[in-house]
């Protein structure tokens, strides 16, 4: 909002979406463009609502129906606490809220954290590689525990503009420490390497960067003002979430695969290694290619 009754309208659309298949967006009928309605990604258009004088939703229509693409809503009132909506893609229409509560900004941010942690695969990737490095159930807590200290500071250290990174460097990175964790898997644990000998070690050393990478979409959405530390600590509550029901589910996993074939367990998870290997190597290249954009 710029003023009472005033909005300012904006878009943004993954890069992955060509320019014929963009989404029409406009807002509820209660409000009308002052000067020209926005036609593309990019271009903010100005409106004036009545009667309520705020937009009630936001109407998302894709030419050819939406690309399996979630939609997340950014309200800035006047009030200048900012107000986030994730929708699923079956929805074209986005209903706006009213002012909010501590409980209501504590549950959104929880989710949001959980939604990002739970589609982030790369992330999921590394944890998944951590486990069986770590291998036994000792150095599991350790290495995941470094890992999520780790990534805490560095989240909330970026999320409140202390540090700042530029985000593909972070994102190409993350990607390099899947690669690497894969390639130390299969080198196997004979190698006696620092990474076998002490896992906790690398997972809080790779820790520091994945919550840059956390940081980098917790900036996009942005945090409410005033509500700063509740939103952060929400939002890293759902992330440490996402990651233990991840966690959970890979372990009690691997432990009926031994039960079954005690003898062989080990091998199909590192024959995994190498498409993860390759995956995150794609990654790699397709970031750094990504540089210069």
């Amino acid at each position: 909002a710029l003023s009472a009754g005033t909005y300012s309208l904006d878009w943004k659309v993954p890069p992955s979406v060509p320019v014929p298949r963009h989404p029409a967006v406009r807002l509820s009928a209660n409000c009308s463009a002052l000067l020209s309605a926005p036609s593309a990604a990019g271009q903010p258009g100005l409106y004036r609502c009545a009667s309520p004088p705020h937009p009630e939703y936001v109407q998302v229509e894709y030419p050819a129906g939406n690309p399996a693409l979630s939609t997340l809503v950014k309200l800035s009132p006047a009030d200048g606490v900012v107000q986030m909506v994730h929708t699923d893609p079956a929805k074209n229409r986005i209903a706006l809220p009213g002012p909010q509560s501590l409980g209501d900004v504590l549950l959104e941010y929880l989710r949001l954290g959980l939604w990002h942690i739970l589609t982030g695969y790369d992330h999921l990737l590394f944890v998944a590689c951590l486990i069986f490095l770590a291998r036994t159930r000792k150095r599991i807590v350790l290495a995941v525990s470094g890992f999520t200290v780790a990534h805490s500071i560095t989240l909330a250290l970026a999320a409140l503009g202390i540090t700042r990174v530029s985000v593909m460097p972070v994102e190409a990175a993350i990607a390099l420490s899947i690669v690497f964790l894969a390639a130390e898997i299969l080198r196997g644990p004979a190698t006696r390497s620092l990474t076998w000998r002490y896992p906790v070690l690398v997972s809080s050393v790779f820790g520091l960067l994945h919550g840059l990478g956390f940081a980098a979409v917790l900036g996009a959405i942005g945090l409410p003002e005033g509500r700063v530390f509740a939103a952060l600590a929400a939002f890293n509550l759902g992330v440490e979430a996402g990651q233990l029901l991840f966690i959970l589910l890979l372990v009690a996993l691997y432990s009926a695969a031994r039960r079954i074939l005690p003898v062989v367990a080990a091998a199909p998870a590192r024959l995994a290694m190498y498409p993860v290997g390759a995956l995150a190597g794609f990654w790699l290249v397709q970031r750094v290619a990504g540089f210069g954009g």
